[in-house]
């Protein structure tokens, strides 16, 4: 994730626009499923009046190499503020004009909808699943119900029950980019100290102790610029 100098006023913006914004219709069904789920036209529906009304938008460029659609969103500020997110790749199982539609159709949808934290009516897409090639399941790594060991949960090799990493949600991103308050050199200290290229990738578990460590600095920073005013007076 790449971010201009300053994202003070967007990511005020964005955190009006999350407070007001609502999860999105479901106005399709799904055939293979039987489920109602969100098209990309619903999301947009969800966020069309709010992003615009605290000046708002968001920028999808793709491009297609080696049989996968690759997604780069960038978010804009009507102060010139921006936030530019990693690529999103996604495989294009099936050949022809349909499966890339279908691909690129899938990318737009989840992308927007985790860079604003839109609620989608189903995690399912018909035109996803259209993108998606079946996936044969190893013995390596299979997701099974076993004795002691909740449903979906992986297994190893030694049955050892792995559960999934979980990183930051879209809330506590977003206390996380208000508190580093659009200091770009400090954000990228903050990356550098947890080893991880974006904040995004932050694990859920270290979100309290990362929150009060940047709150703790900025206050300090504070005294400091505070202290230095008052001795030149």
């Amino acid at each position: 994730m790449q971010l201009s100098d300053t994202i003070t006023d967007l990511a005020k913006a964005l955190s009006k626009l999350q407070a007001e914004i609502r999860g999105a219709e479901r106005t399709e069904v799904n055939a293979q499923f039987s489920k109602a789920y969100s098209t990309i036209y619903d999301m947009w529906e969800a966020i069309r009046e709010p992003i615009g009304k605290y000046g708002l938008s968001v920028v999808q460029e793709v491009t297609y190499k080696d049989k996968s659609v690759f997604l780069t969103a960038v978010l804009l500020h009507e102060s010139g503020q921006w936030i530019k997110f990693d690529p999103l790749a996604m495989p294009v199982a099936k050949d022809g004009a349909h499966g890339i539609g279908s691909a690129i159709t899938y990318a737009r949808k989840y992308s927007i909808s985790a860079i604003l934290g839109i609620c989608p009516g189903d995690d399912r897409d018909d035109d996803g699943n259209a993108a998606m090639a079946a996936e044969k399941k190893s013995k390596a790594d299979i997701t099974v119900a076993a004795p002691n060991c909740p449903q979906g949960m992986k297994l190893d090799n030694a049955n050892t029950p792995k559960p999934p990493e979980e990183f930051v949600d879209r809330v506590e991103l977003n206390a996380l980019i208000n508190a580093i308050g659009g200091d770009n050199k400090f954000m990228q200290s903050v990356l550098t100290h947890k080893k991880i290229d974006s904040l995004e990738k932050l694990p859920k578990k270290s979100f309290a102790e990362s929150l009060k460590q940047i709150q703790e600095y900025q206050a300090y920073k504070q005294s400091q610029e505070k202290n230095g005013q008052d001795s030149s007076s």
